[in-house]
């Protein structure tokens, strides 16, 4: 009798997808930085997505750090840093349709396991720099009370 190997492939599905969603949250106190890729994908949206990533990131960490290490920031150069971030999100907006495109439209092929793999690295700089800024937001809110 030969057995079904659905419910083998279902496991094996749901497995790499919590592998893949699970990220460990990462705070202020962790100081290793994300590496941009070293190659693109060759995919034109998903390498300017991933580098608008990464320069927000790149932005974010930087201002963290300058916070850490107690340098004062002046109010002109934190609005300078915070538009350059909000450009920075308004890049990745724009950007973001088009991706999905094109990663849809792409077969299945180094350029997409490329493109996704670096993507991948996006989203945990993407994530990184949320968290970092949420707690910049909690301990403004903790101020003001």
């Amino acid at each position: 009798m030969k057995r079904s190997i659905l419910p083998v492939k279902i496991i094996l599905c749901l497995s790499i997808t919590f592998c893949l969603i699970h990220i460990p949250s990462y705070g202020q106190n962790d100081t290793k930085r994300i590496k941009r890729p070293k190659k693109h994908s060759k995919i034109e949206s998903a390498d300017a997505f991933v580098d608008h990533s990464f320069d927000l990131y790149h932005k974010v960490f930087v201002y963290d750090s300058l916070n850490r290490s107690g340098y004062d920031i002046s109010e002109e150069e934190d609005d300078i840093i915070m538009e350059s971030m909000k450009q920075d999100l308004d890049s990745l907006w724009a950007i973001a349709p088009d991706l999905l495109d094109d990663l849809s439209n792409n077969p299945i092929s180094l350029k997409k396991g490329k493109a996704v793999l670096n993507l991948n690295k996006a989203k945990k700089a993407i994530k990184t720099s949320l968290v970092i800024v949420k707690n910049y937001l909690k301990d403004d809110d903790e101020q003001e009370h």
